[in-house]
Formats: structure tokens, C-alpha cells, sequence
């Protein structure tokens, strides 16, 4: 099927938050002022989704809607054949968006007071979560060598071992300097994390958008050990453009984990939209 990547599509004044607050914030812009803010894109979305959506409104009842089999067989599949990712449906919880799914890691799996870890600069997200449940932002951040960022292994393993610090949130590829970062990285990571009894709460939502020759390696998969301390984010949002249908993909192989993770979920009612689903 071709996919059009040419057409230009008009998204001021259609409530797109990115270009809508631009023009809000900035109403003399001139033309030619793209937005670079909230991560989506002009691109079409693919015709299949598209086809498939219409279809189903036509056909069915906008109601209250949950996972199919068919839905967990299409995560399975693309996680296995795009990344050599072997995942349970058990393992699969749904969020209206990792952004969710961070806040929900932090305030169960933490208390007020403790240390939430991140490698500065990250996305803006990774801070709040921390800040508005009153944790503690401990920064490691990335080292710069002529626009060539790496992780700082000293200060992680620093701030790993001081017990306070509960949660690494930890971001693959990294946005926004857009690392892809190597096995031997992850490797060296994994063992600070086993080490020291770090959960990890890994945000791989950009994992498909990668240049040619570089490959992502799912963080999970470094180390089986990792299974016991890992809550892996993922979504089809960046994907396919999808952000506005609010669905993602929350892989947890622990279940003690996942159980208490799905509590928090009853706790602030969460609920996926079922055009996300159908997508």
C-alpha cells in the first residue's frame, strides 16, 4: 500500500494543540512559523487505520470498549517481529498514554520524599511526574561531547545506591537528544539497575522511528533478570500519529508489579478509548 508523505496538511485553527497554541501565544506569526513543541506529525495517517475506523462507526455502537484478542495478537506480533521482543498478553496493560503510565509508577511505587532518578535533558514529563506527587528529582545528566551525548555510569550508580532513590525513569531512544542507545550501554545499565534493586520505568515509545543503521534493543531484553524490575512503555501513538486516539501499551512481566500497577489505574479511573483500540 503507498503511503502519502507529500500532502501537506492545514492543522491551524482545528484545535491542534501544537499549532493552535502557537498561534494563540503568538497571533502576529508570519506563514512560514512551524511549531516544534508537542511530538506529532503532519504526516497522513496510514489509509488501512483510516478505513478501518470509518468502518467500524459505521457498523457498530460507540460504547464502552475493551482489548480484543485480535488487539493483543497485533501488539504481540509487532513487538516480536519489529524488535525480537517475546511478549505475554498477561504482561499488557492499557493507558490513555505513557505519560499516564509514569505518573502511575511514581506515585504507586514510590512515597513522598523519595528520589525519583532521570538523565537530564528528558522529556519534560519525567520531571513532573516526580515534582507533583512531591518526590525528589535526582538528575544524572547526560554527558556532552560535540553534540554526542552518553550516559554518566558513575553518577547513576551513585545516586542508584542511595536507598531513598526508588524509581529510574529512563528514556529509549532518548528524547530529546535522540541517542539509540548500544548494547554495551545497556548492558552496563542493567547492571547498576540489578545491583542495586532499581524498578526501571522504560519509556520506548519512540522505538520504530529509528535512521537506518542504528537499532533499538528493548532495555527489557538485555538481561532476563530485568523482567523482576522493569515496567516498559510503548505506544502506537508515535508510530502511526496516532496521539489523539489515546492508547498505549504498558508491558509488565512481574505481576506483583503489574497487579499493583493496574490498582492505581481503578484508583484515578482510567479508561483507554475504543477508537484507540480499533486503531
Amino acid at each position: 500500500m503507498k503511503y502519502d508523505f507529500q500532502t501537506v496538511t492545514n492543522r491551524r485553527n482545528t484545535g491542534s494543540m501544537k499549532w493552535d497554541q502557537m498561534l494563540l501565544d503568538n497571533p502576529e506569526l508570519e506563514e512560514d512559523i512551524i511549531p516544534l513543541s508537542v511530538a506529532d506529525m503532519e504526516f497522513k495517517n496510514p489509509p488501512e487505520i483510516k478505513e478501518g475506523l470509518k468502518n467500524y462507526i459505521d457498523e457498530m455502537i460507540l460504547g464502552y470498549t475493551g482489548p480484543t484478542e485480535s488487539y493483543y495478537d497485533a501488539v504481540i506480533h509487532w513487538m516480536e517481529k519489529r524488535h525480537q521482543y517475546k511478549v505475554e498478553k498477561e504482561w499488557i496493560v492499557q493507558t490513555p498514554g505513557v505519560v499516564n503510565a509514569f505518573f502511575n509508577a511514581v506515585r504507586n511505587f514510590s512515597e513522598e520524599g523519595d528520589g525519583i532518578i532521570v538523565m537530564g535533558p528528558v522529556y519534560y514529563p519525567f520531571y513532573l511526574s516526580a515534582e507533583k506527587n512531591n518526590r525528589k528529582i535526582v538528575n544524572c545528566p547526560l554527558l556532552e561531547d560535540k553534540g554526542y551525548y552518553t550516559m554518566d555510569f558513575e553518577k547513576i550508580e551513585q545516586a542508584a545506591q542511595r536507598k531513598e532513590n526508588k524509581i529510574l525513569l529512563f528514556c529509549s531512544p532518548h528524547n530529546p537528544v535522540g541517542r539509540v542507545w548500544t548494547r554495551e550501554e545497556l548492558e552496563q545499565l542493567s547492571k547498576i539497575i540489578l545491583r542495586n534493586d532499581l524498578l526501571v520505568v522504560s519509556d520506548e515509545i519512540h522505538s520504530d522511528l529509528i535512521m537506518p543503521g542504528y537499532k533499538h534493543l528493548v532495555l527489557q531484553n538485555i538481561d532476563p533478570r530485568l523482567q523482576d524490575r522493569i515496567i516498559t512503555c510503548t505506544a502506537p501513538s508515535k508510530t502511526f500519529n496516532l496521539a489523539g486516539l489515546g492508547i498505549s501499551n504498558i508491558i509488565i512481566p512481574n505481576e506483583e508489579i503489574r497487579n499493583r500497577f493496574k490498582e492505581g489505574l481503578v484508583e484515578t479511573a482510567t479508561f483507554n478509548t475504543m477508537m484507540g483500540f480499533k486503531a
